[in-house]
């Protein structure tokens, strides 16, 4: 990918635009390294929790995804993303639980 010069590395909403973007472009190893960047800079907004999450889940890390999951919800109980999240929690924990097993 071209970059005009590197980001910041203390600013959450560059590495969050790179997460979303490098994530939708398949480039899974970095959007992972940008969405867990803005994450630590920032947990205050949703975006930055659902990107982080759709970064785990697409790097496999769906005991991380899952902790992700949880949080979101319990941050943000009655938002749209919280109940389509809900739905799909038992099939996330039922693959950690497959994944701890292997």
């Amino acid at each position: 990918m071209w970059c005009a010069g590197p980001v910041d590395n203390n600013l959450w909403l560059a590495h969050l635009d790179l997460g979303q973007i490098l994530g939708k472009q398949g480039e899974v190893e970095d959007a992972y390294h940008h969405a867990y960047r803005a994450h630590q800079l920032h947990t205050e907004v949703p975006d930055v929790h659902l990107t982080f999450y759709n970064a785990c889940v697409n790097e496999s890390d769906y005991a991380s995804a899952l902790a992700e999951l949880d949080e979101f919800v319990k941050l943000y109980p009655n938002s749209d993303a919280a109940k389509r999240m809900l739905a799909i929690r038992d099939d996330l924990s039922r693959e950690v639980a497959t994944e701890t097993r292997r």
